[in-house]
């Protein structure tokens, strides 16, 4: 999901919760909803911290949580201004930058447990430069296992990186 801050700052939320059907799409919205409100998306205000934003949401999720249902989120703020990405993960594989200046693909470092499972966890937060060009990508493991085994080398030749990973 996206949410315009103003003309400059953009947030961007992936996430991800273990299993299907009824149960997991309404863990999905009100997961949604929760961003929107904590993030500061819901009211125009200036963005949150990320990383205050997951910790928002995971004693959110264990108070109301009805049982016991990981969920797996990487949540940032892009400052097309200032040409960044700050952001904070929870239980999300890295996320991927393919810098177009030098045809390089970074795994970002990304950590953090799932959310809703265990109470007063921190969560610290990185920022990247953007440049004009490059790529962010943003997953979750169902990419990994619905995808060919070789799809990273797949996705470095689409992005041109020459098979080079850092």
């Amino acid at each position: 999901d996206f949410y315009r801050f103003d003309d400059d700052r953009v947030g961007v939320v992936l996430a991800d919760v273990v299993g299907h059907g009824i149960p997991a799409a309404m863990w999905t919205f009100a997961i949604r909803e929760h961003l929107r409100q904590i993030s500061g998306a819901a009211s125009g205000e200036d963005p949150v911290e990320p990383a205050r934003v997951l910790e928002s949401l995971n004693e959110i999720l264990l108070k109301n949580q009805k049982s016991e249902i990981p969920v797996s989120v990487c949540y940032g703020v892009i400052d097309l201004k200032e040409g960044t990405f700050t952001y904070a993960s929870a239980g999300v594989d890295y996320p991927m930058l393919f810098k177009a200046a030098d045809r390089q693909v970074f795994d970002l470092p990304a950590g953090g447990l799932f959310l809703g499972c265990i109470p007063n966890i921190r969560f610290s937060q990185e920022t990247v430069s953007l440049d004009k060009g490059d790529i962010l990508m943003l997953y979750t493991d169902g990419l990994e296992s619905a995808a060919d085994p070789a799809w990273k080398e797949n996705a470095l030749r689409v992005f041109g990186a020459g098979g080079e990973m850092s």
